[in-house]
């Protein structure tokens, strides 16, 4: 009965074939993005930050071609999976490192909470201290805390079927560290630039030199971190994932500084919430 008959061996190597012709799509695209990264290393340019940021938004870009390659992919794999083939008693396992980076990266990029509307006194003194000082003022002003990069997500995930008549264990440990930062901003503004706005601010603003923060009216940077983001070490509650928070720029005026402290703190708790959808968003599709 584990002899796959006539029929199932001409399906695998379609599917085989199907699968060569995907591989090589995505070589022509990391081929191309090799490509791109050569040029920009020979274009010397003094906003090389910028520069950079707009290089991983290309990349982005690409990941998000290969996202459907590989949607394509597992819609076939469904349909095979509707044809009767012999009980098997080996394990399974599928490779999905790919995907649950790509989520992570679109659910915690740009990911943001707000302040209440501050003191018109606190407003003022911390209009004094951003990275363009003064550049706001008035009454309504708000601190917003959003995560501006992804510096590291390193690691790797699968889902593996021991037992076909039980649920697959979706596995998956990650080191990952965030990049944060505290600004000042009206109600509902967008204070996250993205690289052809950081580009065009050092062109016009800042004579050529690279912005000094991703967001406008920077009070507040810094990092939060988890070394061990791992399905073995979940937390009882789902929710409580360790972030350890690192403040790399800090802001002069200590009564802004404690209100920030606190924005940050929030951010870090709607952080953990969003690692506790993706995982569950990950069990849920796999």
């Amino acid at each position: 009965e584990q002899i796959p008959t006539p029929a199932r061996k001409s399906l695998d190597k379609k599917t085989k074939e199907e699968q060569w012709d995907e591989d090589d799509s995505w070589k022509q695209l990391r081929e191309q993005h090799r490509q791109k990264r050569l040029q920009e290393e020979q274009i010397p340019t003094p906003a090389r930050k910028s520069l950079d940021k707009k290089t991983k938004e290309e990349q982005w870009d690409e990941d998000d071609s290969w996202k459907q390659l590989r949607e394509q992919h597992r819609q076939k794999r469904l349909q095979e999976e509707q044809i009767p083939t012999p009980a098997r008693n080996t394990w399974e396992t599928k490779e999905v490192a790919r995907w649950c980076e790509q989520r992570l990266r679109e659910m915690l990029l740009h990911s943001f909470v707000d302040s209440e509307e501050l003191d018109p006194r606190l407003a003022e003194t911390a209009a004094t201290v951003t990275d363009e000082p003064n550049a706001l003022s008035g009454r309504g002003l708000v601190m917003k805390a959003v995560v501006t990069d992804i510096l590291k997500l390193e690691g790797d995930a699968a889902v593996i079927r021991l037992n076909p008549h039980k649920p697959p264990l979706h596995f998956f440990d990650y080191f990952l560290k965030l990049e944060w930062e505290v600004s000042l901003a009206k109600p509902g503004e967008e204070v996250y630039r993205s690289a052809e706005e950081l580009i065009s601010s050092a062109a016009k603003v800042d004579d050529g030199k690279a912005p000094k923060s991703i967001t406008k009216h920077r009070l507040m940077a810094g990092t939060l971190k988890n070394k061990e983001f791992t399905s073995d070490d979940t937390p009882e509650d789902g929710i409580s994932w360790p972030l350890a928070r690192k403040i790399k720029k800090s802001c002069e005026a200590q009564e802004v500084s404690v209100v920030a402290g606190e924005l940050v703190d929030k951010l870090r708790s709607h952080i953990q919430g969003v690692l506790s959808g993706w995982v569950e968003l990950y069990k849920e599709y796999w």
